[in-house]
């Protein structure tokens, strides 16, 4: 079988569904699958990649908001009658329409992953942008998920929202869950090595963000929550990492008023950034929304409990297992946790623990989740 991955772009900093594609690609190798990815981008990002994507073909610059590309096209009617099948990341771009159009020309099925991109939080923040949204699926987007062979969801929570949205009565779909290999990286950690480097974490328990700086985060819930809790500046420390847009990240840093117990990074990757998840005592994510949340599962593969939203789409997986805890998004309910926290005591944490690692590896452990998927991807030949 020869499978062919179609994305808007392969930048690291954008998010989750390139981090799934370097997930699904460890198995593709193991399974010995023919894979390769088409980006509708004109950069290979291997700098930070390295060897965790397949092939990558790019095909020129991205125009305007909708990120045409008129090289795309052209690419996929030379080269699409190599490959059995497609698999489309994300949807509201021009790649969704050059596959469609293609696809259907040479009769190659493609299946859709929609990454949360259907989400009811745009309705509430983002009036005019989810109106237009509302336009284009009628008259463009719903043709492209009709012809899919199906679209594939990550949670029932994310399809069942995706459906209180959108008319999806005719699109096929699927929960195909999702899964990642965790963290490999416990023999390579050294924590004195790590305080030598960051002396302002010795002596304190860390709360650890790392994902995208994002609004939708709520990230400044987490700052403001944290700068509130006095008696925490002497116990804890605060560390945010990830890619962000300038105008973003000096908001959140003007909340924190360049306090000396709030560290930043830029986004980090490989051993790095699981050093971070193994120092770390709580693992924070008051989101409005979130499709999955992968720094969590990687928190989790790192046996560290977590603090999510109710608004994280597994999160009652979480407080079924007792991983951590679930709070709203808000200051209020979130600064409740933190006291919470603070008064626990080692046997406890060391049970959050088990429960957290235990969790993924029952959960979100990747091998089943990929036997899942490519079981469904062949069943639909």
């Amino acid at each position: 079988m020869k499978i062919l991955h179609v994305i808007d772009t392969t930048n690291p900093q954008s998010g989750g569904p390139v981090e799934g594609l370097k997930q699904l690609f460890s198995h593709y190798k193991k399974k010995n699958i023919f894979v390769e990815i088409l980006s509708s981008d004109n950069k290979i990002y291997s700098k930070n990649l390295r060897n965790e994507l397949p092939k990558i073909h790019t095909v020129g610059r991205q125009l305007f908001f909708f990120k045409y590309n008129p090289q795309l096209k052209a690419w996929l009617k030379e080269n699409l009658k190599k490959y059995n099948l497609i698999v489309v990341h994300g949807i509201w771009l021009y790649h969704n329409f050059a596959v469609m159009n293609v696809a259907k020309k040479f009769n190659i099925p493609y299946f859709v992953f929609i990454h949360g991109a259907m989400s009811p939080w745009l309705n509430k923040f983002f009036t005019w942008k989810y109106i237009k949204k509302k336009i284009f699926y009628f008259f463009f987007q719903k043709k492209f998920l009709l012809n899919a062979k199906s679209i594939l969801f990550t949670t029932f929570v994310e399809m069942e929202n995706a459906k209180k949205e959108f008319d999806l009565r005719r699109v096929k779909k699927k929960i195909v869950g999702y899964g990642i290999l965790g963290n490999q990286h416990f023999k390579k950690f050294s924590k004195k090595k790590l305080l030598g480097k960051f002396p302002q974490f010795n002596g304190k328990k860390i709360l650890l963000y790392l994902g995208r700086i994002h609004e939708i985060k709520g990230l400044d819930i987490l700052i403001k929550s944290f700068l509130n809790m006095h008696n925490y500046h002497n116990n804890y420390h605060l560390v945010i990492a990830g890619p962000s847009n300038k105008k973003y990240l000096s908001y959140l840093k003007s909340l924190s008023n360049e306090n000396e117990n709030i560290t930043w990074f830029k986004d980090i990757y490989g051993q790095k950034k699981w050093d971070l998840f193994n120092v770390c005592d709580f693992f924070c994510q008051p989101s409005h929304h979130e499709n999955f949340g992968i720094g969590i599962v990687e928190a989790l593969s790192s046996k560290k409990p977590v603090i999510i939203s109710n608004k994280v789409n597994i999160y009652k997986t979480i407080k079924k297992y007792k991983a951590g805890f679930v709070v709203n998004d808000n200051q209020n309910s979130f600064e409740k946790i933190l006291k919470k926290i603070d008064s626990i005591n080692n046997e406890t944490y060391k049970k959050l623990s088990r429960s957290a690692y235990k969790c993924f590896l029952d959960e979100f452990q990747s091998e089943n989740y990929f036997n899942n998927y490519f079981k469904y991807l062949k069943s639909n030949l």
